[in-house]
């Protein structure tokens, strides 16, 4: 059961324009009998808004090809392969990413695309700092939940004794990184309507997203920004909107990062037109979700999400599929 639904979610995705192949194998660490995912995409720079293509690979060989009229020459793609234990897949679960991301087709296929996958994976890197090294931390977020349209969760939190560091045994899987600057020394991230901690979020050949695992060779280098006076000045406000899934067909989940300010949040038609109210001065600190469910007269096409404050606004365009 929890195979057909992982394919269910993943066949949302999939694009269509020319045609193109990808074909491969799994190499484990850990032996397995369980069904491998393959997933080849165009970006990962926003999970839902990328072109997604899906294989299941079997034991013993593990062997997959993808044939999709969506995989065209001329673009980056990506892979990675995971052996779920459950839904959402765990941290943990065999994965791992091919070493030779990104790839290209040439003359519409490609060939010898194989991915090891292991249950452990380090990751290293440079942090660009000048502030205190002392107060620098690294957090590693699963970003498994998204394909669920929810947002990453913090997995683990690191101390880093310098700005090369190199964290090991971390549990295979899809992961976002963020650096920042512990300037009230207490482990965690801090965000208020006030008050930000200096930070950066890793940003590689594969977007957001960094596959922990067999195949981890990306350098995960931070930027984070050094405010001095003290850095106890905030950042600017900042707000964010995503919708996953995107397009949709039945209900979308709104995710909102906020910085603590009040704002409110509708979803309008290309012309201005308020079509549903999602919720009118509340508080967003760090990530919240909003389930949007359509109006039943409300026709297929494309719409704009936007959410306003006194001082921040943020926008994204999502399609509705009825």
């Amino acid at each position: 059961m929890k195979r057909i639904v992982f394919v269910t979610l993943l066949l949302l995705f999939a694009g269509s324009a020319f045609s193109g192949s990808v074909l491969g194998s799994l190499t484990l660490i850990t032996p397995s009998t369980d069904t491998a995912f393959v997933i080849v995409f165009h970006d990962f720079s926003s999970l839902f808004d990328s072109l997604l293509f899906y294989s299941e690979a079997y034991p013993p060989d593990y062997e997959w090809s993808i044939e999709d009229p969506g995989i065209i020459d001329g673009y980056d793609f990506n892979v990675m392969g995971v052996i779920p234990s459950r839904l959402p897949p765990n941290p943990g679960d065999p994965a791992g990413q091919y070493l030779g991301n990104p790839f290209q087709l040439s003359g519409g296929s490609i060939v010898g695309i194989d991915i090891p996958l292991d249950t452990i994976g380090d990751i290293s890197g440079e942090i660009t700092y000048s502030g205190p090294i002392d107060s620098l931390m690294l957090g590693t977020y699963n970003y498994y939940p998204f394909l669920l349209g929810l947002p990453p969760t913090l997995t683990s939190s690191y101390h880093l004794a310098s700005l090369n560091y190199t964290i090991e045994d971390i549990p295979a899987g899809a992961y976002s990184i963020r650096s920042w600057a512990d300037l009230n020394g207490n482990g965690l991230f801090d965000s208020t309507a006030s008050y930000v901690e200096p930070f950066g979020w890793f940003v590689g050949h594969m977007g957001g997203v960094i596959a922990v695992g067999g195949g981890c060779t990306t350098s995960v280098d931070i930027v984070v920004p050094y405010t001095g006076i003290g850095e106890q000045k905030p950042l600017p406000n900042r707000i964010a909107v995503h919708c996953f899934p995107n397009p949709f067909n039945d209900a979308a989940t709104i995710i909102v990062v906020g910085d603590g300010a009040p704002v409110s949040a509708g979803v309008f038609d290309l012309t201005g037109k308020l079509v549903s109210r999602l919720f009118d001065d509340i508080h967003v600190t760090g990530v919240r979700a909003f389930k949007f469910e359509p109006p039943e007269d409300l026709p297929s096409g494309s719409y704009l999400i936007k959410v306003d404050g006194a001082a921040v606004s943020a926008e994204r365009q999502i399609t509705y599929l009825k």
